[in-house]
């Protein structure tokens, strides 16, 4: 009895759901609702049951897991067969759609539909994932949250009702587990949830988790909620109390004896540790740690980078698979995880139970703001300022040296890809040339500059041969991560009449640059940059390394 009425993606936009009720039932040879007509939309998830469901006179067979969608009128029954037992979840809730709306208010009228009725194709695991969510909302009477997980469950039901086929992972138990308690660690989790939610017995359940992350789910979830609470001391500061209501303990005493029996200090103590155990899962990261003086346990490199005891065979785009497994980060015992906020998810879903995860924004700073926030969390504030210091020094002699060669002249930095072109600004590429050198950038640059703070929001803009024209300057600077992008580049360009117009390009002012070595915006990949540019615009050899 499933019927879509269509339209299921937009049916959400605009709907303000009111939550009415929520129950677990379980039941022995009895009838747990009985011809009950339902006044409200009602999710009904069975978990277990022997029995029958009778939806408006017509009967269905329970057997196992099953979730339905009642509408608004429907009359239902639910029994359990003679000795047998059933246990269900029951959330009842009204919708209301936005009809109509001005500036002093906005009226909304109540939504008896629903595009899904019936018994439900959606993946169960994922259903009572999000139902014991909901659950624990409920419970710790969070309103907004028990909104906000209601239209995920309302948002599950109609996408896979379009699109059944899901990842075979997240329907696994032991994973299905895992994600639940990196969602809700901060809510109060017994191993008999999880082991309901894997559909086990609690102790077949604990033995399978242990076989696969070498440690029992509550040594996982414990584990979990010391980094998050280590991630909050570390970030915000907040009290202790805090802390211990933020990551699910209602005891902030219990909470301080198991951080120091986790950490070896008092949560109080904790800023106050020496230098950690790093690893970067970023290798401008990396290469800031190197700056600070820090060696990191394990890292993502380059090749411009001293080697470190472990290398790390991450992807270079963050929604690339990761291939490496959990041991090599357990192997090196870190204390912390420096990464990027587009990596973030991802390594929390495969070591949030390792060590606490800090994500250092990328765009909102720039590098010399990556390199403060790095130093505060690992207390090396003074080395950041001397780095800094010695930077400032060496990018003035650099300055003298090409003012002297080239005066004022203007530079524009081309990036070369497959079928696209991008004209970089005051940060990666365009650091050294428009900060370091202060060299003047193209008008029309420069006016996108004026509207971000140095160094950050702006990294590029996309420009076409026939936009090539908007961005006149007295040296055109030309990278391509491989030759056959620039031949190709090269070739649609010689005959194109803003190529052919561009001051750089009359003067003979074109030069290519190595997108390998000038992509990395990190400390002392900088300096290897400057030098490079020295040579290139003063012909004359420049080591700011030594």
């Amino acid at each position: 009895m499933k019927h879509i009425d269509g339209g299921a993606a937009p049916f959400l936009e605009g709907i303000l759901p009111q939550i009415q009720s929520f129950k677990t039932i379980a039941a022995e040879s009895e009838r747990i609702l009985e011809g009950d007509t339902m006044s409200s939309h009602t999710l009904l998830l069975i978990t277990k049951a022997k029995g029958e469901l009778i939806i408006e006179d017509k009967p269905f067979l329970l057997s196992g897991k099953s979730a339905w969608l009642l509408l608004p009128g429907m009359r239902v029954e639910v029994a359990a067969s003679p000795g047998r037992t059933i246990k269900l979840y029951r959330l009842s809730f009204d919708l209301y759609r936005e009809s109509s709306h001005s500036a002093e208010r906005k009226i909304f009228e109540l939504e008896r539909s629903f595009p899904v009725h019936g018994l439900l194709g959606a993946d169960l695991s994922v259903l009572q994932r999000l139902i014991l969510r909901f659950e624990s909302a409920y419970t710790a009477g969070g309103h907004f949250l028990q909104q906000h997980v209601l239209m995920e469950l309302l948002a599950e039901v109609l996408n896979s009702e379009r699109s059944p086929e899901l990842p075979a992972a997240i329907g696994q138990p032991i994973e299905l587990t895992i994600r639940f308690m990196q969602e809700s660690y901060q809510t109060d989790i017994k191993l008999e949830k999880l082991a309901e939610l894997a559909g086990m017995h609690p102790s077949y359940y604990s033995q399978l988790f242990k076989q696969r992350m070498n440690k029992s789910p509550i040594e996982f979830l414990t584990q979990l909620r010391m980094n998050k609470a280590k991630e909050l001391l570390l970030v915000s500061g907040p009290s202790v109390r805090e802390v211990a209501s933020q990551v699910g303990y209602q005891d902030e005493f219990y909470f301080s004896r198991r951080f120091k029996e986790n950490s070896g200090v008092a949560p109080t103590h904790y800023l106050k540790r020496k230098v950690p155990n790093v690893i970067s899962l970023s290798f401008p990261y990396t290469d800031h740690l190197f700056a600070l003086g820090v060696t990191p346990c394990a890292a993502q490199i380059h090749p411009l980078l001293p080697p470190v005891a472990k290398s790390l065979k991450l992807p270079f785009h963050a929604y690339e698979t990761w291939e490496i497994g959990r041991q090599a980060f357990l192997s090196v015992k870190p204390d912390l995880v420096l990464c990027k906020a587009n990596v973030l998810h991802k390594a929390q879903e495969h070591i949030g139970d390792v060590a606490p995860i800090i994500a250092v924004p990328w765009k909102e700073l720039d590098l010399f703001g990556h390199m403060k926030a790095i130093a505060e969390l690992l207390g090396r504030e003074k080395a950041a300022r001397d780095w800094i210091s010695q930077y400032e020094a060496k990018a003035d002699q650099a300055r003298g040296i090409v003012q002297a060669a080239i005066g004022s002249a203007s530079v524009t930095v081309l990036r070369i890809m497959p079928g696209a072109q991008r004209i970089y600004a005051a940060r990666n590429i365009g650091h050294v040339f428009y900060r370091a050198l202060q060299l003047p950038a193209p008008a029309a640059l420069q006016s996108e500059l004026d509207r971000h703070e140095p160094g950050t929001g702006l990294t590029w803009l996309p420009a076409s041969l026939d936009e090539l024209g908007n961005y006149e300057s007295d040296y055109l600077l030309l990278a391509a991560a491989s030759e056959e992008d620039a031949k190709t580049f090269m070739v649609a360009a010689v005959g194109h009449e803003a190529w052919l117009k561009h001051p750089a390009v009359r003067a003979n002012r074109v030069r290519q640059i190595d997108w390998a070595n000038w992509m990395i915006y990190a400390p002392n990949a900088i300096l290897h940059q400057l030098g490079e540019a020295v040579q290139m615009l003063a012909g004359k050899r420049y080591d700011p390394l030594i």
